[in-house]
């Protein structure tokens, strides 16, 4: 099933900066962090400090980021 990710929203919303939405949307596409850290010219651990700052915007840090997408998915919510 496709998934729509609301650009406006993420950033209105839950205050993500352009960069952590490019670490989101490489995420939705099925980039592991080693690929999406080669894809922005930056290091894993930088990614992983991204997506930590995601999960804690958006309010949940537990379940990873298959965790996440799946939460995205969810139906009503609009990410």
């Amino acid at each position: 099933r496709q998934v729509t990710l609301n650009i406006s929203a993420l950033e209105g919303d839950f205050g993500l900066t352009k960069r952590e939405i490019e670490v989101l949307v490489n995420i939705f596409n099925g980039l592991r962090n080693a690929e999406i850290a080669d894809e922005l010219f930056n290091s894993e651990i930088t990614v992983k400090k991204h997506l930590k700052h995601i999960f804690e915007k958006i309010g949940d840090a537990r379940g990873g980021s298959s965790h996440l997408v799946s939460k995205a998915a969810e139906p009503g919510l609009d990410l």
